[in-house]
């Protein structure tokens, strides 16, 4: 026998009581008929032994799920007023030391097993289903699309540029989070930018399956990164991959608004494939004059053609930016872009607290 059997035996127990234990709660555990109420107003009866976010959505109760109950998305989150136990391991990493205190839980993972009670967002009760179809699907890029959905029921929707819908991937009971690209005055359409991601279960249907004339569920809009329409002060704009979607909301939104609001947008990508959009912005500084739009590239190469700026986001900015003081900020991407950029917004003088993101 060696060291390591011993630890594997162990690991295998522990795998196999774990798994005992989950069967028996879900097929053996009778909590018969429970109490659910929610925000003190709305009260269900629910036979007990599902999630509390299945409860909601059985109710037509729509709250951020990307990862459709798979604890990888945090988005689900809720105040469980009743005690329910201890916060799971499952749930601890999306959790600040603020919510842990406020009881606040992943509504995926939080089973109603007796009377129970919860606070939500109330504008998660704005949150509606839309059936639409899909009118057109143009490619942007070697691995990134357009999606236009017209919606059909209801067949307008309302949102703030910058907000998200989550799509729903037909006979999979799954649900991803994509940010609008579209402007939220063409209510009757959504646009959504997509990246294929290699094995992603949604962008491989969606590049693969979707076609024109589908029929497909949407809902929302989810979201506190939209923009701020207290003030006039100029914008900074940030954004890479598919975070260029929020990013033309918000533009094109104040375009038709015929904003004079001085904004900058820098736009990341690795190679000259990766850029989109720059005829778009050229022809939309024609109408928003106070409009410069940087796109760069990060990995240049002789002979690729490529004139523009270069280097990572933040090498660009560096060079275009002075005193912020008075600007806001609105950033789209990966968790390292946005932690590098808010650190140089920061050290231009732009106040943290008007430093607005999504990351994905």
């Amino acid at each position: 026998m060696t060291f390591l059997t011993p630890i594997i035996v162990l690991s295998s127990v522990c795998l196999v009581l774990g798994i005992l234990l989950v069967l028996a709660d879900k097929f053996l555990a009778d909590y018969g008929e429970c109490k659910f109420v929610i925000n003190g107003e709305k009260e269900f009866t629910v036979r007990g032994g599902s999630t509390i976010l299945s409860y909601l959505s059985a109710n037509r109760i729509f709250i951020p799920s990307a990862c459709g109950g798979k604890t990888t998305c945090g988005l689900c989150k809720g105040r469980v007023v009743t005690d329910i136990g201890p916060l799971l391991p499952t749930e601890r990493p999306f959790m600040s030391k603020e919510e842990v205190a406020d009881n606040t839980r992943l509504l995926c993972q939080v089973k109603v097993k007796k009377d129970t009670e919860i606070f939500i967002p109330e504008e998660y009760f704005l949150v509606k289903e839309f059936m639409s179809e899909v009118i057109s699907i143009e490619p942007l890029s070697h691995d990134t699309k357009l999606f236009r959905f017209k919606l059909l029921d209801p067949a307008e929707i309302k949102f703030k540029p910058g907000q998200f819908v989550q799509f729903r991937i037909p006979k999979a009971g799954e649900e991803r989070a994509y940010s609008v690209a579209s402007c939220p005055n063409n209510s009757g359409c959504i646009e959504l930018i997509v990246r294929l991601v290699p094995g992603g279960l949604c962008t491989t249907f969606m590049f693969n399956k979707l076609k024109v004339g589908d029929s497909i569920y949407l809902t929302g809009p989810y979201g506190d990164f939209y923009l701020r329409e207290e003030t006039e002060d100029p914008i900074i704009c940030v954004a890479g991959g598919s975070g260029s979607a929020p990013v033309r909301s918000i533009i094109t939104y104040l375009r038709e608004k015929k904003s004079e609001r001085k904004i900058i947008s820098f736009y990341g990508g690795r190679t000259p494939k990766d850029i989109y959009f720059t005829e778009h912005y050229a022809e939309v500084a024609k109408d928003l004059k106070n409009l410069t739009h940087i796109p760069a590239i990060s990995e240049p190469e002789d002979g690729d053609g490529w004139n523009g700026e270069t280097g990572l986001i933040t090498e660009p900015m560096e060079r275009h930016l002075g005193d912020l003081s008075n600007y806001e900020a609105y950033m789209c991407g990966p968790p390292a872009m946005l932690h590098f950029c808010t650190l140089l917004l920061k050290k231009h003088g732009i106040d943290e607290n008007r430093i607005y993101f999504d990351e994905f």
